[in-house]
């Protein structure tokens, strides 16, 4: 037997109607609804799962201890130490014919940046420069104290000319 009204089986279990045989009230509706549950498990479990590897991405890059400010400050000591190489190779061009060791001060003193001491000397037709980044060894809130030890150091050894 059909409904008339919108030709819904009469023994669907939402069929309305409450004279018809198999038709239910609000809150039968409403605990059919509570009970079934076919889908919580698994949305449940991939809920947690995806919660889990995002904690997880997030405590490795937390715990990895690379820090960002550290790594620049490496690749600023690399790119001034090229710099270095470079103005001596400018010097050291056919065309402007200069001693490097005359007019750079870092041949004859070491030049020096907060933790950051540069060197270079002449080794027979060989440049080498040098750059070494200083750290304290015990760092507490923020603050450093003890003695300093190098914790990243550059080499550079070019022929120029």
């Amino acid at each position: 037997m059909k409904n008339k009204k919108r030709d819904i089986p009469s023994d669907y279990p939402y069929a309305s109607g409450r004279n018809e045989k198999n038709s239910h009230t609000h809150r039968e509706k409403i605990n059919h609804l509570r009970k079934n549950k076919k889908g919580d498990i698994s949305t449940t479990i991939l809920v947690i799962g995806v919660f889990a590897a995002c904690s997880l991405a997030l405590l490795s890059f937390y715990f990895s201890g690379i820090d960002s400010k550290e790594t620049l400050s490496r690749l600023e000591i690399i790119k001034k130490v090229n710099s270095f190489a470079d103005e001596i190779k400018f010097y050291k061009n056919p065309e402007i014919n200069k001693n490097p060791e005359e007019i750079m001060e870092i041949f004859e003193k070491k030049a020096s940046n907060e933790d950051i001491i540069y060197s270079a000397k002449k080794e027979g037709e060989n440049y080498k420069i040098t750059a070494t980044l200083y750290r304290n060894k015990y760092i507490a809130i923020g603050f450093g104290f003890g003695e300093k030890i190098p914790v990243f150091t550059v080499e550079y050894t070019f022929k120029a000319g």
